[in-house]
């Protein structure tokens, strides 16, 4: 199985996609809406990761799109603990928001609690 995390900023990015093959799982990243409303179209992703602040204006059309899927992904987004109307309108359209140092942090934890590794019964 499989997370999407809808980021442009390729250092941060790199980090979470590394942290999620250590432990087994697979991150696709994208840039924009449509790419994440492509991707959860093609495919089923129990987790969409969104950086409120590298996404830019992608984020919360990307936000609202996911949290109205069908497939229901749960939909976290991290964000600058200063911005928080950004992390005001991203938990109206429905996602959990947590401050990006906290998601740094418990990025780990995150990925475990919302996703099973590929080897796994079911993956």
């Amino acid at each position: 199985m499989f997370a999407v995390a809808v980021i442009n900023d390729l250092i941060f990015g790199t980090k979470i996609r590394s942290t999620a093959q250590s432990l087994g799982f697979e991150l696709r990243m994208v840039k924009t809406a449509a790419e994440l409303a492509d991707c959860l179209t093609q495919h089923r992703a129990p987790l969409v990761i969104v950086d409120l602040n590298s996404a830019g204006a992608e984020a919360l059309p990307s936000i609202q799109f996911a949290c109205g899927h069908h497939t229901a992904p749960k939909v976290i987004g991290f964000v600058s603990h200063v911005d928080e109307q950004l992390a005001s309108q991203a938990a109206e359209y429905g996602a959990e928001v947590i401050p990006r140092s906290r998601f740094n942090v418990q990025l780990p934890a995150i990925l475990r609690g919302n996703m099973q590794p590929e080897n796994t019964v079911g993956g």
